[in-house]
């Protein structure tokens, strides 16, 4: 059933429903494995399993022969819809957090902290912005340049953003379940 028909399904072929259930199966399983198998090892080293999602795209497209059309496709066809609901998206977030600290500081739960303690409880893996932005963008290339648009083809929106949704969360309960 292919919902969304435009040029773009024609010039690039759309995934096939198997591809985007391995992804997601060889991601979750990999992703578990990993923060298993590696569970003492530093948040840094465990953080590289956010590259999984991108890894396994990539290694779809290499399997069928369209890494060429998958590279392309991400240079060529900027979705600016998407960039422009993400900076609103990233705005929204950052406000919320500011309200967030200032109702707790109100309140008086929180404190400001003075630039020494705000020094040593940076953590590690935060102090790198690139290396950050390049996990974030491992993540990104896989849910959003990958899966979501490939279940766009196969479901209804609200439908593929759910199922994308559900497996993002599901991604990350082997860290949440580290962090607790």
């Amino acid at each position: 059933m292919v919902l969304i028909s435009t040029f773009d399904s024609l010039v690039f072929p759309p995934v096939s429903i198997t591809d985007l259930y391995s992804h997601i199966v060889l991601t979750l399983f990999t992703t578990g494995l990993w923060v298993f198998v590696y569970r003492h090892r530093s948040f840094t080293f465990l953080a590289l399993a956010m590259f999984f999602p991108s890894i396994f795209a990539i290694t779809i497209h290499i399997y069928h022969g369209s890494l060429i059309r998958f590279i392309s496709f991400l240079i060529l066809n900027p979705q600016w819809s998407t960039l422009h609901w993400s900076i609103i998206g990233s705005l929204i977030s950052i406000l919320s957090i500011i309200i967030c600290c200032l109702m707790n500081y109100m309140i008086g739960w929180g404190q400001f902290c003075s630039k020494q303690l705000t020094l040593l409880s940076e953590h590690q893996h935060n102090r790198n912005l690139i290396y950050g932005w390049l996990r974030a963008l491992g993540e990104e290339i896989g849910w959003r340049s990958y899966l979501l648009p490939g279940l766009l083809i196969h479901f209804y929106p609200i439908v593929a953003l759910n199922i994308s949704g559900f497996v993002w969360g599901l991604y990350h309960v082997p860290v949440m379940i580290l962090l607790c």
